[in-house]
């Protein structure tokens, strides 16, 4: 049944988010940044994937002029629409997002880019808020 497939997926990303919120802690304490800056990011985005599974949403696309918009564009506006608009994520958490995410993913392909432990330290402690907001709806 949908609602169950719904379920699943809710249950995926949560246990994603959860294993990647891990692996940054590992890589925090390890002194690895860049790649503690890459799971940062991706636990962000994969709670508020969760979140968009919990409300319904099965498929991370957004219609477009021509063709569909996937992956990181159509999450934002996923986002926008579905948690932001409906109250389930607030303005702040969401702008707090785009700037963890084009801070975070875009730093981590450029070579000169070098990341702060205490910078990432509230990244993750953001990260780990959306992992919680993403649990609480369950």
């Amino acid at each position: 049944s949908t609602a169950k497939n719904q379920k699943e997926l809710v249950e995926w990303g949560l246990k994603k988010a959860a294993e990647y919120l891990s692996s940054a802690n590992m890589n925090l304490l390890e002194g690895r940044l860049h790649p503690a800056a890459e799971e940062i990011f991706r636990a962000a985005e994969t709670s508020l994937e969760a979140m968009l599974y919990f409300v319904g949403i099965s498929k991370i696309i957004y219609p477009g002029k021509k063709l569909p918009f996937r992956g990181r564009l159509a999450l934002q506006m996923l986002v926008r629409d579905n948690l932001v608009q409906t109250g389930k994520l607030s303005g702040e958490d969401y702008n707090n997002y785009l700037k963890l995410a084009t801070d975070l993913h875009q730093g981590g392909y450029m070579s000169t880019r070098k990341f702060n432990r205490k910078e990432l330290e509230a990244y993750l402690d953001f990260a780990e808020h959306l992992f919680k907001k993403a649990g609480e709806l369950q």
